[in-house]
């Protein structure tokens, strides 16, 4: 399924994949061949944007599309999951059931209404009988991009959902994944092809989520394997700003984006456990950081170092 949610949730942090099945490398190059984009996209004004749009009414119909593909039969071995709707009804898979977990909580949240919650209930009953981490392809360093995918999706409902509810019934749940991506890694670069392309968002999104959970749960392991993971996808980008536009599978560059800023947001907590210089650094690298993206952004824009040179009257 298109990953609807996470446009809905952090803008062009997922890219507009076929589909967000565990893909092999035969695959990805099937995609890339199939795929076709149009020459010119005209975009609609913001002002015809906002006539034409209700954002809540959309999400609604999102909402409720999410769940026609839910299987709701008690008997079926697959109950509550989603079913992926772009080119296989009977893929039915822990990515989307987990993105409806989030989906219908934010939801209820919105409305109140108490008819998403026999859907709700019937998503988890699906994730806990088909973990995120048990998910198919492997933990390998270059392979195992979709289980932490799926992770990083288990952590993001589970925090949605107990932000809802205040119902702690999944936290064994979801900590269980966070303590997989703490746990396990990708490797960014080095296999090439569908690998270097994906496993660097893919930490990002699984690292941030990971990072943010910790930081709710007062779990500094968890924090800070989630910040690491963040430090290591901005060091990917500065080798290559450029690869921010990449997307591929369920990923784009929005998601490496959305890891580092999260990175980048640490709560008062971490700065009162970490000692001085360590402050003193940190300030320093987001200064720095600072200065060199703006000269990056004057030098898109075509402006010179000699362009700020004093000039004779």
């Amino acid at each position: 399924m298109r990953s609807l949610l996470a446009i809905l949730l952090v803008g062009s942090m997922v890219a507009s994949a076929d589909a967000t099945p565990y893909w092999t490398v035969e695959d990805a190059e099937d995609a890339r061949q199939s795929t076709t984009r149009p020459e010119d996209v005209v975009l609609p004004s913001p002002s015809e944007t906002r006539d034409r749009l209700s954002y809540l009414d959309d999400f609604e119909a999102a909402v409720w599309f999410i769940a026609s593909l839910q299987v709701m039969e008690p008997s079926d071995s697959s109950y509550g999951g989603i079913r992926e709707a772009e080119h296989d009804l009977d893929v039915i898979q822990t990515d989307n059931t987990s993105e409806s977990i989030w989906m219908f909580s934010r939801y209820y949240e919105l409305t109140g209404d108490p008819a998403i919650l026999p859907h709700l209930a019937a998503s988890w009953v699906y994730v806990n009988t088909y973990p995120a981490y048990a998910e198919e392809g492997d933990s390998g360093l270059f392979t195992g991009y979709y289980r932490y995918y799926n992770c990083g999706w288990a952590v993001r409902a589970g925090m949605k959902y107990e932000q809802v509810f205040g119902d702690l019934t999944h936290k064994t749940y979801v900590d269980s994944c966070a303590s997989y991506l703490a746990d396990h890694n990708l490797q960014l670069t080095g296999a090439g092809g569908l690998y270097d392309e994906v496993n660097p968002p893919v930490v990002a999104w699984g690292g941030g989520n990971l990072h943010e959970y910790g930081v709710a749960e007062g779990d500094s392991l968890w924090r800070d394997a989630g910040w690491k993971r963040g430090r290591r996808a901005k060091n990917w980008v500065e080798a290559d700003p450029a690869i921010l536009a990449h997307e591929r599978w369920a990923m784009s560059g929005g998601a490496v984006m959305w890891g580092i800023l999260d990175w980048l947001n640490h709560p008062l907590a971490w700065w009162l456990d970490v000692d001085a210089l360590t402050r003193i650094g940190w300030l320093a690298l987001c200064v720095t950081g600072g200065v060199a993206v703006y000269f990056l952004v004057l030098l898109l824009l075509g402006m010179r170092p000699s362009n700020f040179m004093m000039r004779p009257h």
